[in-house]
C-alpha cells in the first residue's frame, strides 16, 4: 500500500509542552540514562570550568565514557525529534527525545554536545531560534568555518581536533576546555547546559516543569541519582559545591580540585551508588529483608532496620529513613514516606515506618500475551497500570498485610503498650457493635468439617491460634480502643496441612478505633484518619487524633471537672464516647458503599478522607451529654478544681 509519511510541523512547542511535563532533574535521568545505554562504565557531573573562570557563571557539565558518536551521528541523534539512530520505541523503551524535550526549554542559548569516537573529536550545538516560524525554532547551530580553499561555510557538526584550543564554542566555552572534559582518549560524551541567555548559573538547575530554576540544592543531583536509581551499573560520580553560598563557590578548577583554603572552596566529589546500596551494603545492610511475592505477580521487596540500633549518617544526599516506592527497568517511581502511603500497607506506627522500607517490583505490561501489569509515562516520571489505570496500591496493601511477613508483624506490636480496656466501656461497645453487624461483611475461610479449603485458622489479627476454635475475646486498644475481635476460628487465606474450612461471608461488627499521636496519624491538623487494612490486626481501623486541638479542649473542660487523680478515669470515658460515636458514623457511611452513585474510590478518597472525618468529629452535642452522665454515675457530679480545693 502506498503511504504519504505524516510530517511535523513547528517542533518548539511540542518540545515544550513535553517539558513542561518533566520532573525535578528529568533531564539527569535522560542524560544518566543515555550513558548507561552507550555503554559507559564512568558518568561524571561537575560545573564547566571555562565560563566558571571568565564570567563566574556555574554551568551544568555531564561528561560519560561510553561508545560516543560519530560525524554522521551526532545530527541524527540530536536534531531529530524521536527519530534517526535512536527511535521512539515501544512503551517500554526509553524514548530518544528525553534530554532535549527535559533540557531545550530552558537552554535557548543552547546545548553542547560533544562526542568521540576512535580518537576522532566532534560537536554540535542544539539551540533556538527566534526567528524561525510563529513561534521560533529549536535546532542545530551552523558554524561560520574557512574550508580547504579559504571560502567561508556553514557546517552543523564542528572538527575539534582542528581547532584551536581558545576557540568559543559558546559564552565562554572553549574547544580546550570541552576536550579536557572527555572522560577517555578514544571515546565518550560531554554535555554542557547554556542557559536562557548565556549568563545563569545552570549546575545546580532542578529543570522542573521545563523551567530554569537555578536554586537548586547543592546535593541535589546525587539525591536524586539516589532516589531514583535502583543498582547503578556504572561509576557515577556528582562534583558538589560545598555550599549555597555562592561568594565560597570555586573561582576556577585550581581552587576546586586544589588545596583547602580559607574559605574552603572545594568542591565533595561524591560517589553515588543507587537506592540499594543504602538499604542492603555494608553499613547500611538491614538486618531484616526478603520478598514477598502477591497474586498479580508484583513482588514486594521490604527492608527492616534494627529496633535500637541507629542508622549511620546519610546526611541529605540519600534516604536515611524509610520510604515505599514502585521498581520498574531498574529505577525508582512514587517514592513516597507519607503516613498516608504507609496506611495502605496497615502500617501506622511513626517508629515502624521510619525502619521499614517497601519496594514494589509489579510485572510489566505485555499486551501481546495478555498480560497486565505497568508501564511508564511518557514523561518516564510515573507508571499506570494496564489501561493507562493507577497502579493498584490499595490492592496490593490489603493483600501485603494478609501475607505479613513476621519479623514486620513483631516490630508492629512491639512498638506499642496497648492498655487493657475497661470492661464496663467494653460491654457497651458490644452493645452498640451488635447494631452495626451488617455494615462490615468480609469474606473469610471459616472452620467446617469436609469444607473444600484447608487453612491455619486466626483471629481477625492474624495471630495463628491453632486447629481448634477459641470463644471470641474483647478487644483492647492503646487509649480506649474499641470495636470487636470477633471469632478466631476464621482465616483470611488457604493454608496446605490446615483444619478444613470453607469460604463464608462474614458479619464483623464495628471496626476498631484507637486514640494515637498527631505522628501516628500522620495529617497535619486532622481529627482522625481511617486505615483500610492495619498490619496490626488485618482489619479497618480508625486512628484518632488526641492532640487534635477541638479534642484537647474538650479533655481540659472535664479534667477540670475532677480532681487530678481521677484524670485517667476521665480520659477513658471521653476517648470510648467520642470513639465510638466516631467509628458508628463510619459504620454508617458504609451503607452508601457499592450504590451507584457512590464508586469504590469516591466512597474511600472522600467519605471517609481525614477531612471529612474531622468535620464528623466537630460539635458533638451528644457526646457531651454521655460524657456527663457516665462521669456522674462512677465519679459523682462534677464541679471545677477550684470549687472542690475551696471547699476542702
Amino acid at each position: 500500500m502506498a503511504l504519504t509519511p505524516m510530517q511535523a510541523g513547528a517542533l518548539k512547542p511540542i518540545v515544550d509542552r513535553t517539558g513542561r511535563e518533566s520532573a525535578k532533574y528529568q533531564y539527569v535521568r535522560e542524560l544518566l540514562r543515555n550513558a548507561m545505554e552507550a555503554g559507559a562504565t564512568r558518568v561524571v557531573f561537575r560545573p564547566e570550568w571555562d565560563g566558571v573562570a571568565t564570567m563566574g557563571v556555574f554551568r551544568f557539565l555531564v561528561a560519560d565514557d561510553g561508545i560516543g558518536m560519530s560525524e554522521e551521528q551526532l545530527p541524527d541523534f540530536l536534531n531529530t525529534f524521536g527519530g534517526g539512530g535512536k527511535p521512539i520505541g515501544d512503551v517500554h523503551e526509553n524514548f530518544g527525545m528525553g534530554a532535549k524535550t527535559s533540557m531545550l526549554p530552558w537552554n535557548h542559548e543552547g546545548m553542547i554536545v560533544a562526542s568521540r569516537q576512535n580518537g576522532s573529536t566532534v560537536a554540535v550545538r542544539l539551540e533556538y531560534e527566534k526567528s524561525m516560524g510563529a513561534h521560533g525554532e529549536y535546532g542545530l547551530h551552523r558554524w561560520e568555518v574557512e574550508d580547504e580553499d579559504g571560502l567561508i561555510v556553514y557546517e552543523e557538526v564542528l572538527d575539534l581536533d582542528v581547532q584551536d584550543d581558545e576557540l568559543a564554542l559558546g559564552l565562554g566555552v572553549t574547544v580546550g576546555g570541552i576536550k579536557q572534559a572527555f572522560l577517555d582518549d578514544d571515546h565518550g560524551t560531554v554535555v554542557v547546559a547554556l542557559g536562557l541567555t548565556g549568563h545563569e548559573t545552570t549546575f545546580l538547575c532542578t529543570g522542573e516543569g521545563g523551567a530554569l530554576d537555578a536554586n537548586g540544592d547543592i546535593k541535589g543531583i546525587s539525591k536524586y541519582v539516589n532516589e531514583r536509581f535502583w543498582n547503578l551499573p556504572v561509576q557515577v560520580e556528582v562534583h558538589e559545591l560545598r555550599t549555597q553560598k555562592q561568594s565560597d563557590w570555586p573561582r576556577s578548577a585550581e581552587e576546586a580540585y586544589g588545596q583547602q583554603q580559607v574559605p574552603d572552596r572545594r568542591v565533595n566529589i561524591r560517589k553515588v551508588r543507587g537506592a540499594l546500596h543504602w538499604l542492603d551494603d555494608g553499613d547500611y545492610k538491614h538486618p531484616d529483608a526478603d520478598t514477598v511475592e502477591l497474586r498479580d505477580g508484583t513482588k514486594v521487596h521490604w527492608y527492616l532496620w534494627h529496633d535500637k540500633k541507629e542508622r549511620k549518617m546519610i546526611h541529605s544526599y540519600a534516604r536515611r529513613n524509610g520510604y515505599i516506592g514502585v521498581l520498574y527497568d531498574n529505577e525508582l517511581y512514587h517514592v513516597a514516606d507519607h503516613p498516608f502511603t504507609y496506611r495502605r500497607f496497615g502500617i501506622v506506627r511513626p517508629e515502624v515506618r521510619s525502619r521499614l522500607t517497601l519496594i514494589l517490583e509489579p510485572p510489566a505490561e505485555d499486551r501481546d500475551a495478555g498480560v497486565h501489569g505497568a508501564y511508564p509515562h511518557a514523561a518516564r516520571s510515573s507508571l499506570y497500570w494496564s489501561g493507562a489505570k493507577e497502579l493498584p496500591m490499595d490492592a496490593w496493601g490489603e493483600e501485603f498485610v494478609d501475607l505479613l511477613p513476621p519479623a514486620i508483624r513483631k516490630a508492629i506490636t512491639s512498638s506499642g503498650n496497648p492498655e487493657e480496656q475497661d470492661p464496663e466501656s467494653g460491654e457497651w461497645l458490644e452493645s452498640i457493635a451488635a447494631k452495626f453487624k451488617s455494615r462490615f461483611r468480609r469474606m473469610r475461610l471459616v472452620a467446617k468439617p469436609g469444607g473444600k479449603f484447608r487453612a491455619n485458622l486466626v483471629d481477625p489479627g492474624g495471630v495463628p491460634k491453632g486447629p481448634l476454635p477459641k470463644a471470641a475475646k474483647k478487644s483492647s486498644g492503646g487509649g480506649g480502643g474499641g470495636g470487636l475481635a470477633g471469632s478466631p476460628s476464621r482465616a483470611r487465606k488457604p493454608s496446605p496441612g490446615g483444619t478444613e474450612a470453607e469460604q463464608r461471608e462474614v458479619k464483623e461488627g464495628l471496626p476498631p478505633f484507637k486514640w494515637v499521636s498527631a505522628d501516628e496519624v500522620g495529617e497535619v491538623g486532622r481529627a482522625a484518619v481511617w486505615v483500610k487494612k492495619s498490619a496490626a490486626t488485618g482489619r479497618p481501623e480508625l486512628l484518632i487524633n488526641r492532640e487534635f486541638p477541638a479534642f484537647q479542649e474538650i479533655f481540659q473542660h472535664w479534667w477540670a471537672e475532677y480532681p487530678p487523680h481521677y484524670e485517667t478515669d476521665v480520659t477513658k470515658v471521653i476517648e470510648v464516647v467520642y470513639g465510638t460515636e466516631l467509628v458508628s458514623k463510619v459504620a454508617h457511611a458504609h451503607e452508601l458503599q457499592g450504590q451507584k452513585d457512590w464508586t469504590k474510590d469516591q466512597f474511600e478518597d472522600k467519605l471517609l478522607s481525614p477531612e471529612a472525618l474531622t468535620l464528623a468529629s466537630m460539635g458533638l452535642y451528644s457526646c457531651h451529654q454521655v460524657i456527663s452522665t457516665m462521669l456522674g454515675g462512677r465519679l459523682g457530679k462534677g464541679s471545677s478544681n477550684k470549687l472542690k480545693k475551696a471547699s476542702a
